[in-house]
């Protein structure tokens, strides 16, 4: 009994702390919390969502991409908000992440939401503010918490007509 005690006692004192640590990393960009979130993400959530991220059933998007050394295709599950003839991806990595300095680089990429493919072009950085009012509410108070303050745009690629 008192192992499971001190087991319970541990959690409830170690949790709370991984949890600040978390926050105040990911809030104030601090590379190696950074770093290993990111890791965490790569290598165990987004292998679990990217079976049905982008398909009609899940509210997971994902983003198919080219490697900028690799030439290799690349798909990311993100969280997309429409945006006119935009979508908006919040970065809460920063501007480091792999999958959007491809973009960059490529000045390209596909979307895949709610079953539909989306060629997407012109990327470009926005601050969050500037698009906070097309977050869902859920959205907008994590990016607070998180100290999220930038924000990947990309815009439908316009059909040439000629």
């Amino acid at each position: 009994m008192k192992v499971v005690l001190v087991v319970v006692l541990a959690l409830v004192a170690v949790v709370p702390l991984l949890l600040a640590v978390l926050w105040a990393g990911l809030r104030w960009q601090i590379p190696p919390v950074v770093r290993a979130v990111r890791q965490l993400n790569k290598r165990v959530t987004n292998r679990r969502v990217i079976g049905t991220a982008g398909s009609e059933t899940s509210h997971t998007a994902v983003i198919v991409h080219v490697g900028r050394k690799s030439g290799r295709e690349y798909a990311t599950p993100v969280d997309v908000v429409p945006a006119g003839d935009a979508f908006v991806i919040a970065l809460p990595y920063g501007t480091t992440a792999d999958w959007m300095r491809n973009v960059f680089a490529a000045g390209s990429a596909t979307v895949g939401v709610r079953g539909e493919r989306i060629a997407v072009d012109r990327p470009e950085l926005v601050e969050t503010a500037e698009v906070r009012a097309l977050l869902p509410r859920g959205a907008r108070v994590l990016l607070g918490v998180f100290g999220v303050r930038q924000c990947l745009r990309v815009h439908r690629v316009t059909p040439v007509h000629g």
